[in-house]
């Protein structure tokens, strides 16, 4: 829980300005982004036969999204370095924005893959950007909290993803448009008119807010701390020479194999397999998502209080794989939708792992590891939802699919139970508290 409110004299008084004037609106764009990214899951239910996307070409769409969200990043870092937070936040948002509503006039399946492309290269950065953003803001001792109150906000985000596109595809016909154009329509609206109030009124650095006093401003007790320190090329090539850099970025290879399947392809596995209507699609994605809200803070929380960290990965993750083993093997919409919520809930609940990764790449030169761990990451979405997609059209299920995916979640587990573990110090796991909710986000979003 972020702090409050407190005495004048006191920095909690300021605290409590900073996390309502700012964090509300970080924590809306973070949706928005997540809203975007989860409208083609829902999309697709009514535009792959309009358009023509065959499954291997819509899962192709996803990879075609990551790489060059992954290869766009760095360049993205940069310029929010040179233009600044203000403009530059707006600048992705107003990008991603108007290419998500371009979406809506695609004809055929080369239009969808260029546009999947542009759409990650517009997103790229966005999340980085706002926690070296955040840490202008927060002093060391309370940054991880608001880090992890913006870096939840898309597992809330979740639960009223699948209502709203829903309730959009409910608008099939009117006024000429099909369902999954209002659906690109309206989200990419929130996005291009939450650009507009960015860029209006988010400050650069507390020094630049209208809503902070001068005595306030030192009660934050900001440091040079709030600002990271960016690895070099030679701490890069350190890192990447260093075999537990690579173990640790295998294992999050893995365990982001469901997470970004998963997104991409629930909505049409539950309508696969239950023949349902869209708004029984969308109510079906809530359980889901409420599941894995609850699992990432309950988990996160037991682990910090039993200070017992592998097992606390190693048991959800296998978890995990047994929901999406259940999941294939389905026969009606009640199993499966118990299934996925075991497979969501169990993964997320992973969330130590990025804890184990801080505390054995903690060194100065080790920043750069991070970053190889976490690229790794997103290179995930690459790879996974291509893969399910071409199983779909060779089998004709996607329960050949799910039984891959599973497979890679039991290949991270034992990746997990096979690394050397350096104990945390106290310092380290008081560090880590408060930001345990949030870690899945962190492995799957930034890099």
């Amino acid at each position: 829980m972020i702090a409050t409110d407190g005495e004048p004299g006191d920095g909690r008084a300021a605290i409590g300005k900073v996390n309502r004037r700012l964090l509300p609106m970080l924590c809306a764009m973070h949706i928005v982004q997540f809203l975007d990214l989860t409208s083609m899951a829902f999309a697709a239910l009514q535009m792959n036969q309009t358009v023509g996307l065959s499954p291997t070409v819509f899962g192709l769409g996803g990879s075609a999204f990551f790489a060059t969200y992954a290869l766009c990043e760095i360049p993205s870092n940069m310029a929010f370095a040179r233009w600044g937070a203000r403009r530059w936040l707006s600048r992705i948002m107003l990008t991603w924005g108007l290419v998500t509503v371009a979406t809506m006039f695609v004809a055929n399946p080369r239009q969808f893959i260029g546009l999947r492309l542009a759409l990650g290269a517009a997103q790229a950065g966005f999340v980085p950007a706002t926690v070296i953003y955040l840490g202008r803001w927060y002093a060391v001792d309370g940054r991880a909290q608001a880090m992890g109150t913006f870096l939840a906000a898309p597992a809330f985000g979740g639960i009223i993803a699948g209502p709203l596109a829903a309730a959009l595809l409910s608008l099939n016909g009117a006024l000429a448009l099909s369902g999954w154009q209002w659906l690109f329509l309206i989200e990419g609206s929130l996005a291009i008119g939450l650009a507009f109030v960015v860029f209006r009124h988010l400050p650069e650095t507390p020094n630049d807010s209208s809503w902070l006093s001068v005595t306030e401003i030192p009660r934050l007790r900001l440091t040079t701390d709030a600002t990271p320190r960016h690895a070099g090329l030679s701490d890069l090539w350190a890192a990447m020479k260093r075999r537990t850099v690579w173990k640790l970025a295998a294992i999050n290879f893995s365990i982001n194999a469901s997470l970004f399947a998963m997104d991409l392809w629930t909505p049409q596995i539950l309508q696969a397999r239950g023949n349902l209507s869209t708004m029984q699609i969308g109510l079906g994605t809530i359980v889901p998502n409420i599941a894995a809200a609850l699992g990432m803070i309950g988990m996160g929380a037991h682990a910090d209080r039993s200070r017992e960290y592998r097992w606390h990965i190693v048991i959800p993750v296998l978890l995990a794989a047994m929901g999406l083993i259940l999941a294939g093997m389905a026969n009606n919409v009640v199993m499966l939708i118990v299934a996925l919520c075991l497979a969501r809930l169990c993964v997320l609940s992973a969330g130590p792992f990025w804890a184990i990764t801080t505390w054995n790449l903690r060194r100065t030169e080790d920043a750069a590891g991070v970053a190889c761990v976490t690229t790794v990451g997103v290179l995930t979405g690459v790879v996974w939802p291509f893969i399910v997609g071409l199983a779909r059209d060779a089998t004709g299920s996607f329960t050949a699919g799910l039984l891959i995916l599973a497979a890679a979640l039991i290949g991270g587990a034992i990746l997990v139970v096979t690394l050397r573990l350096q104990e945390p110090t106290e310092e380290l796991a008081t560090s880590a508290t408060g930001s345990r909710a949030a870690e899945h986000t962190v492995s799957t979003v930034v890099s």
